[in-house]
């Protein structure tokens, strides 16, 4: 076998090992075309569960809200102005990121039930929908707007509890 021979045969072998480990593609790039970004895993990041029954569940903006005996509902975008209507005895878990501790605008009407960590250590606040009427759970962001930290409003979800 010459030379030419070896380093073609050698090529070829090359190219196959390199197309089996890609899904039988080959793929060649361009030279000065280097690879960025990490590729794309075959699962996706999966989106947080619903609600349980009774729960309520905030994170940052968006909600999922399951009553007692109902089908749990997905997480939903949460908009300002908007009351959710819930029952008296809903369990209310806040899990913010980039804000300060969430608080009740009338703790007789949601209580506060648990300080804000849970047993995992995540910032979990828990509060009750205690009796009939109408409060909010706000959140101040945690740090100040700069050119280096993205700008977050305050989190304001108003509750309306018949």
């Amino acid at each position: 076998m010459t030379l030419i021979t070896r380093a073609a045969a050698t090529a070829l072998v090359c190219l196959l090992a390199a197309g089996c480990g890609n899904g039988g593609k080959i793929e060649i790039s361009a030279p000065g075309d280097y690879q960025t970004e990490s590729p794309v895993s075959d699962s996706p990041v999966s989106p947080p569960q619903p609600a349980t029954a009774g729960t309520l569940v905030v994170l940052d903006y968006e909600y999922s809200y399951t009553p007692i005996g109902a089908t749990p509902v997905p997480f939903q975008d949460y908009s300002s102005g908007q009351v959710v209507h819930i029952a008296v005895g809903t369990s209310i878990l806040v899990e913010l990121g980039e804000f300060r501790d969430p608080r009740s605008s009338d703790p007789t009407v949601i209580l506060p039930v648990a300080p804000p960590q849970d047993a995992a250590g995540y910032r979990v606040t828990v509060f009750r929908a205690a009796r009939a009427g109408t409060a909010s759970v706000t959140a101040d962001p945690a740090s100040s707007c700069t050119r280096l930290v993205a700008c977050y409003g305050p989190v304001d979800i108003a509750f309306a509890i018949p």
